[in-house]
């Protein structure tokens, strides 16, 4: 009995975080997919840093969902799909495949966590 209740411990404690970054991974895809800056907003930072067409510049999370509103219009997306996760000096990051109507692209996603919710602080979209 003892054995069963330490092994269904183990188990919860171990799923647990993974269950948690899959949430935030799925919403970001359904965001990607559909084309929706708005929710992907609800994932960046207050202030992040943005490469989007070879510009790099430090912008408001407001100035970042107006540009991905405009990329998404001129990009109509069809497909995306995270094609790594992983850490790096304590920060999350995921790599994806956008795949639009026009052309393929790259996205690096850098998180940091604030208020136990990981935010995009680096974002760069850049055509493969």
């Amino acid at each position: 009995m003892l054995r069963k209740v330490l092994l269904l411990f183990l188990v919860l404690f171990v799923t647990t975080p993974v269950v948690s970054s899959q949430t935030i991974s799925k919403d970001i895809i359904s965001a990607f997919e559909r084309g929706d800056a708005k929710k992907l907003s609800r994932h960046l930072h207050k202030n992040l840093e943005i490469n989007l067409a070879e510009k790099k510049q430090m912008i408001s999370k407001n100035q970042a969902t107006r540009l991905l509103e405009d990329f998404f219009e001129n990009n109509p997306p069809v497909s995306f799909t995270v094609t790594y996760e992983g850490t790096k000096q304590g920060s999350k990051y995921e790599i994806g495949e956008l795949k639009t109507e026009n052309a393929v692209f790259r996205v690096n996603m850098y998180f940091i966590e604030q208020d136990e919710k990981n935010l995009i602080y680096n974002l760069t979209i850049e055509k493969v």
